[in-house]
């Protein structure tokens, strides 16, 4: 039983720390969206959008990562994950 709440533990951190960087990389967005708004920059303000859909995308891969698996470091999905959205804003 020790285990099981462990593992739940892992996975509560783990979930409050994907959150924590998915309101982070979307307050980026809004300030992406606002910034082509007052341009009047459609095209940019298109792009943002796109952008915000794959962080929501990939903020719901990782969650069903972590519950389908628990193979990995908790240290190293998170940094995946950075790096996934990192690469999204690109």
């Amino acid at each position: 039983m020790e285990n099981i709440s462990f593992d739940k533990s892992i996975r509560n951190e783990f979930v409050k720390e994907i959150i924590q960087i998915h309101i982070d990389w979307t307050d980026k967005v809004r300030e992406l969206h606002t910034d082509a708004l007052n341009k009047k920059d459609f095209f940019s303000y298109y792009n943002s959008i796109l952008v915000e859909v794959k962080i929501k995308y990939q903020f719901l891969s990782n969650l069903k990562i972590l519950f389908d698996t628990q193979e990995k470091s908790i240290s190293k999905m998170t940094s995946e994950m950075k790096d996934q959205i990192e690469t999204l804003l690109e």
